[in-house]
């Protein structure tokens, strides 16, 4: 299995109505959305290949196209599943590109 981070690298711009389509992608509230897009830091994190993996592929497409659309700065980390994120300016991770990422999720994709 493994984690994916999804990392903010600055304080983003978002518009409220990206903010409610991350509320509603996560599941969080409104504020916590805010908060979290507020400053870099982990902006979504997901365990992939587990029971609810579909869930979770869909979860991280459509963050990414959120992203994308909003034109929000981020780095993506693939780490184990028991290895704990830190800042990645101190500490190194493995980071893998947004295509990389959807190239992970579109080889598991329930038939």
């Amino acid at each position: 299995m493994s984690r994916i981070i999804i990392h903010l690298e600055a304080k983003s711009a978002a518009t409220v109505t990206q903010l409610k389509t991350f509320k509603q992608i996560w599941q969080i509230g409104l504020s916590e959305a805010r908060t979290r897009f507020s400053k870099p830091g982990v902006l979504a994190e997901a365990l992939l290949f587990q029971n609810n993996h579909a869930e979770v592929r869909q979860q991280l497409q459509a963050t990414i196209k959120l992203l994308k659309d909003a034109d929000t700065r981020v780095s993506i980390y693939e780490l184990e599943e028991e290895e704990s994120f830190q800042d990645p300016s101190t500490h190194q991770f493995q980071k893998i590109d947004v295509e990389t990422l959807q190239n992970i999720l579109e080889a598991y994709e329930d038939d």
